[in-house]
């Protein structure tokens, strides 16, 4: 009887985790640079304090995870900002060169951390065109490329 009470439990705990684990991946969708401006605006909207949109990319010479970039909106202190977080390894090479390019263009990319993350933040100016022109020009994304959008905290409405 005991064994049979352990294993309905062990039971119930996987399917618990099972449906909170699946209940807490954060949506993806696929986007387009032109859409960059309405992320923006959306997530600008959310009352989530952790509200995020994260996009990912790789470029042919580097292809999957190792050579994705990833460039993030998010809210922070009620104010929305462009990340350039520094845990991809990618973002970590490529850290000079995003200052470097948002500096010529009249960004002021402020280091912070937060849970032991370290990142840059731009949250004046328009950072939507900042996000497109970083694509666009740092990495040669062109404007048919489809994008993964991550969001957590709002609703995506292409």
């Amino acid at each position: 009887m005991h064994i049979a009470l352990i294993v309905v439990g062990i039971g119930l705990v996987i399917a618990f985790w099972l449906i909170f684990a699946r209940s807490r991946v954060a949506p993806t969708f696929q986007v387009l640079m032109s859409d960059i401006p309405r992320v923006l605006a959306q997530l600008e909207t959310s009352t989530v304090e952790l509200a995020f949109a994260v996009f990912v990319f790789s470029k042919p010479d580097r292809p999957g995870d190792e050579g994705a970039v990833n460039i993030q909106f998010s809210m922070e202190n009620g104010a929305a900002g462009i990340d350039w977080v520094l845990l991809a390894r990618r973002n970590i090479e490529d850290e000079a060169s995003f200052v470097e390019f948002a500096r010529q263009r009249g960004f002021s990319p402020v280091p912070h951390e937060q849970n032991d993350v370290k990142y840059l933040r731009v949250e004046h100016g328009d950072i939507a065109k900042l996000c497109q022109d970083v694509m666009r020009e740092m990495y040669r994304v062109t404007s048919s490329t489809r994008i993964e959008l991550i969001t957590e905290g709002f609703d995506w409405v292409p």
